[in-house]
């Protein structure tokens, strides 16, 4: 009896580290939302940015700077500790999709140009 209980214990601890390590980095209505809304706030575009995460600590966000010109531009969002996140801003490159790499923001065929900033949704 004492054998099946560790093996509870040990399987329970197991999912909790699981649901923690997916969690930590995944996607909310309520976090892409206050996202959008930082990223608004530092670039300036008021009510114009969505985002959606993509791989990992990575999101992309969108947005038009010229309301009515149907052009877009991204800013590639990496996901800090707790609501913290750091960004660049991106656009899409010719050629074969990078690989993702924990070392960059850039990922697929989105390359990550500029300085970098953030906030806290």
């Amino acid at each position: 009896m004492r054998g099946f209980w560790s093996r509870v214990v040990a399987a329970g601890a197991f999912a909790l580290v699981m649901i923690a390590g997916t969690s930590a980095c995944s996607s909310t209505a309520s976090f892409d939302s206050a996202l959008a809304k930082g990223v608004e706030a530092k670039l300036g575009t008021a009510g114009k940015v969505s985002c959606e995460h993509r791989v990992r600590e990575l999101w992309l966000c969108s947005y038009e700077p010229d309301p009515g010109s149907n052009s877009y531009a991204e800013v590639i969002v990496r996901r800090g500790a707790g609501a913290c996140w750091a960004a660049r801003r991106g656009h899409v490159r010719q050629g074969p999709p990078r690989p993702y790499s924990p070392r960059s923001y850039s990922f697929g065929r989105h390359e990550a140009v500029g300085p970098t900033f953030g906030g806290c949704a």
